[in-house]
């Protein structure tokens, strides 16, 4: 809990002095969020640092039953930082909008970035529903992703509405903080059970489902 009060305190603290700097000096509390600016550092760094943690924790004997979900979260963790250093969601908009020769301002399609943002989080969401027997052993992690998955929520909004650039960016600092909070809770967890999957609160029935290939 003190390791994630810090983690979430110090990106939020950082966030603020972000959005403060632009504002004393270019009067403009979003001027440095954005491709490859500051702000747009801290949550790189925050996806990079939770894809990390994923892979720390595939090495742990513990997490051997749902090895998959650790592999391939990593993966998805370091798509989005990549995507959030070079905004590769934003150029796939721009090519779609290329190809299909639209207007890239058009009411219907001036969104599609957001959608592309939508479809990460569903692939995120089939993910944890498929091991959910499992991950729900993992009580601090899932109860951290709840908040974080209500700030990502609310920055989908605000980008949708066309609100502050540095409150959507703030919120989507925060989400990547408390992702990175609640993944290094579980691997503490995981960590300390061992090499015992009953240590970690894992059923018998959760193994058998973490055994069965389309359950895992």
């Amino acid at each position: 809990m003190r390791f994630a009060a810090w983690v979430v305190g110090g990106s939020a603290v950082a966030t603020v002095l972000i959005a403060f700097a632009g504002w004393a000096l270019r009067d403009d509390p979003g001027k440095y969020f954005g491709e490859k600016k500051p702000g747009t550092l801290l949550s790189a760094g925050l996806l990079l640092a939770s894809a990390w943690t994923c892979r720390l924790v595939h090495h742990l004997p513990a997490a051997a039953l749902f090895g998959r979900f650790w592999i391939v979260q990593a993966s998805l963790f370091l798509f989005l930082a990549v995507d959030e250093l070079f905004r590769v969601h934003e150029r796939l908009d721009r090519l779609v909008h290329y190809l299909l020769g639209l207007n890239d301002r058009h009411p219907v399609t001036d969104h599609l970035d957001d959608a592309i943002i939508g479809l990460y989080a569903l692939v995120a969401a089939w993910l944890w529903f498929r091991h959910r027997a499992l991950l729900i052993r993992l009580p601090w992690m899932v109860l951290t992703m709840a908040p974080a998955f209500a700030a990502f929520a609310a920055m989908l909004v605000l980008d949708v509405a066309g609100g502050s650039k540095a409150v959507e960016d703030g919120l989507k600092i925060v989400s990547c903080a408390l992702i990175f909070a609640g993944f290094a809770a579980a691997q503490r967890q995981l960590a300390e059970a061992a090499d015992d999957p009953i240590a970690c609160g894992l059923s018998s029935l959760s193994r058998r489902v973490a055994c069965d290939p389309e359950g895992a």
